[in-house]
C-alpha cells in the first residue's frame, strides 16, 4: 500500500512537469510567456528552448552583413552640410574645455583641498545634479533661442569651472562654482541638439548619433590636453584652459556659425 501511494505521488509530480514543459514549448513558439509557470523550477529543457528561440531571432535580424560604406553613407548628408559642421565645432570645443578639468577634478580636490574618496564622490554628485538641472529648463520656453543660449552658457560654463580651479577659495565655494558651471554646460548640450536637429539635412537619429560621436571625441581630447597641461604647468593652467576653450567656442558661434539669411518670398 505504501509503495502504491509513493508511486502515485511520484506520478502526480511528473504530470505537472511534463505538462509544464509542453506549455513552455507552446509559449516559446508563440513568443509569449506564462506568468504562473516558472521554467527554472522544471529543469533545463524549457530554458534551452527559450534561449534557442532568442538566438534564432538574433541570427535572423543580424544575418545580413553591413559594409563600412553603408555605415558612413548615413552620415554623408551631415558631412556635406557646411553649417552642421560649423555648429559641431564650437560644441566639440566647449566639451573639450570643460573636460580638461573634469578628468582630473578628483586629483585637484584631493591635492588642493585634502578631500577623501567619499568627499570626491559628493563633488561628482554636485556636478551631475548641475547638468541635470541645466538640461531640464533648456527644453522649455527658456530654450527658445538656442543659439543665444549656447553663446551665453558656453562662456559661463568655462569661466565658472575654470575659476573654481584658479582662485584661492574654500572648497565649498569651489564646488559651488563648479556645479554652476556644469549647470550651464547642461544648457549648452540641449541648445546644441536643438540647433543641429533644426539644421541638419539628415534624420534626427543619425544627427544625434553623429553628435554623440563628436562629443565623445571632445571628451577624449579634453582628457589628453588636461593631462599634458597638468604635467607641465599644474592646476592653475588647467583652469586657464578650461576657461579659454569654452569662451572660444562662444566666439565661434557668435561670428562664424551664423545661420544663413532667409531670403524674402518672391512675389
Amino acid at each position: 500500500m505504501n509503495r502504491r501511494r509513493c508511486a502515485s505521488g511520484a506520478d502526480r509530480r511528473r504530470i505537472p512537469a511534463k505538462f509544464g514543459a509542453r506549455r513552455a514549448e507552446a509559449r516559446v513558439e508563440g513568443h509569449g510567456f506564462d506568468g504562473p509557470y516558472r521554467p527554472c523550477s522544471e529543469g533545463p529543457g524549457p530554458i534551452a528552448l527559450v534561449l534557442s528561440s532568442i538566438l534564432q531571432q538574433e541570427e535572423e535580424i543580424g544575418g545580413a552583413e553591413i559594409s563600412m560604406s553603408e555605415i558612413f553613407s548615413a552620415y554623408r548628408p551631415i558631412l556635406r552640410d557646411k553649417l552642421s559642421l560649423i555648429l559641431l565645432l564650437p560644441a566639440c570645443l566647449e566639451n573639450t574645455g570643460v573636460n580638461v578639468m573634469w578628468t582630473y577634478y578628483g586629483a585637484f580636490y584631493v591635492q588642493q583641498h585634502g578631500f577623501g574618496v567619499e568627499q570626491v564622490g559628493w563633488v561628482s554628485l554636485a556636478a551631475g545634479l548641475g547638468v541635470l538641472l541645466g538640461q531640464t529648463p533648456a527644453g522649455s520656453q527658456f530654450g527658445e533661442r538656442p543659439r543665444l543660449l549656447f553663446i551665453v552658457d558656453s562662456t559661463g560654463s568655462g569661466s565658472l569651472i575654470g575659476l573654481s580651479v584658479m582662485l584661492a577659495i574654500t572648497s565649498s565655494a569651489a564646488i559651488t562654482f563648479m556645479a554652476l558651471g556644469w549647470l550651464l554646460h547642461g544648457l549648452v548640450m540641449v541648445s546644441t541638439v536643438v540647433l543641429l536637429v533644426g539644421q541638419s539635412p539628415a534624420g534626427r537619429g543619425t544627427t544625434l548619433s553623429f553628435y554623440g560621436s563628436v562629443m565623445s571625441f571632445g571628451m577624449a581630447m579634453g582628457a589628453v590636453l588636461g593631462g599634458l597641461v597638468l604635467a607641465i604647468a599644474g592646476f592653475f593652467l588647467l583652469g586657464v584652459c578650461t576657461l579659454i576653450l569654452p569662451t572660444a567656442s562662444a566666439v565661434l558661434m557668435t561670428f562664424w556659425a551664423r545661420p544663413p539669411p532667409v531670403s524674402p518670398p518672391s512675389t
